[in-house]
This record gives structure tokens, sequence and C-alpha cells, in this order.
């Protein structure tokens, strides 16, 4: 009995300790990824998403980044990110992209924004 009195505050000291060093603070404000468009000739796509639970984005090194608008959201658009997947298409991809390929574009750079709102909530229940 008195070594399971001395082995429950150990147990929990360990599990305390293992909850705090797994949520340390890190340095970024968001969480990015670089990705290779399989569409030919569309440019390397980097997504961004905040992890205060803001707008995710498109990179554009060239100027203003693409945003996402969660309240322009739609039941076929539920991220709010059509405009920012328009614009994207339209500056770092060739002019006579096919519609076949907007949509391919469009489906991947869709997957990764998922993907990184889901780690973005991760990091951000540490935080």
């Amino acid at each position: 009995m008195k070594h399971k009195i001395y082995l429950l505050p150990l147990a929990l000291l360990s599990a305390l300790i293992l909850i705090t060093w797994g949520c340390e603070k890190e340095e970024e404000e968001d969480v990015c990824e670089i990705f290779d468009i399989t569409a030919k000739s569309c440019d390397p796509a980097t997504i961004c998403c905040p992890l205060d639970g803001g707008n995710c984005y498109i990179v554009n090194p060239e100027g203003e980044d693409f945003y996402c608008d969660a309240d322009a959201a739609t039941e076929t658009d539920p991220e709010g990110c059509d405009a920012a997947y328009t614009a994207y298409i339209e500056q770092f991809c060739p002019p006579n992209i096919s519609k076949v390929d907007t949509e391919v574009v469009k489906k991947e750079i869709r997957a990764h924004i998922r993907k990184l709102m889901e780690e973005a909530r991760t990091y951000s229940v540490c935080n």
C-alpha cells in the first residue's frame, strides 16, 4: 500500500512534465508548407494557416498574399478560399490552363489547406 502512495504523485508529476514539454511555445505564428502542383507549368504554392484560428492564405512572393475568407464560406467552398485559388491560378499558372487542370489545382490546394488547418488547430491547443 505504501508503494502505491509514492507511485501516484510520481506518475502525476511525470504526466505533467510530459504535457509541459510537449506544449513548448514555438516562435512561429503560422503553420506553412510549400508543395508542388501536379498541373504542368504551375509554380509551387506556399500555404500558411495561422495558429490563432485566422484565415489561411497562399503566399504571393510578388505582392499581397491570397487570403481565404471564412465569412465567405459556402456549401461548395467550406473554407471560403475560392477567390484565393482563382487569384493563385491566374498569377502562377499559364494563361491557357485547361478547366480540368484548374479543378485539379483547386482540389490539391484545398487538400493542403485542410491539412494545414488541422496542424494549426493541433499546435494552437498547446499555445
